[in-house]
């Protein structure tokens, strides 16, 4: 620990070996820190990516993340489409059956549904 006394108007600080140590490796680590920040952006650094030459993928990329929710987002509205569409034709139509005939493991009380698909003919 520090010991702190005051004499003829000066304040001398004693530091102890362990409080030398602590603030030594403490020294160390903020200059290794230092000097990776430092090697991480040094300038004309060339990256290397894989074999496709592209960059990796960050998961903080908000635009990559917007377009992939976009895309998702496509393709659910065009199964749907095609959904409603053989819901419209008769080529699929809604069954609801009791639960006492299905299978138990439905979580839903009442009833069931399932959804038949027939071949045009």
């Amino acid at each position: 620990m520090a010991n702190q006394t005051k004499t003829k108007g000066k304040t001398v600080i004693q530091v102890d070996g362990y409080t030398r140590v602590c603030l030594t490796v403490i020294a160390v680590l903020l200059s290794v820190l230092i000097v990776g920040l430092w090697a991480e952006t040094a300038p004309g650094e060339s990256r290397v990516f894989a074999q496709d030459g592209n960059p990796p993928k960050l998961m903080l990329d908000a635009a990559g993340q917007r377009k992939a929710a976009i895309e998702a987002q496509e393709k659910t509205t065009g199964k749907l489409e095609e959904l409603i569409t053989l819901f419209k034709t008769g080529q699929a139509k809604v069954q609801i059956t009791d639960r006492t005939t299905s299978s138990r493991n439905s979580s839903r009380a009442g009833s069931n549904v399932q959804i038949q698909k027939h071949k045009s003919k």
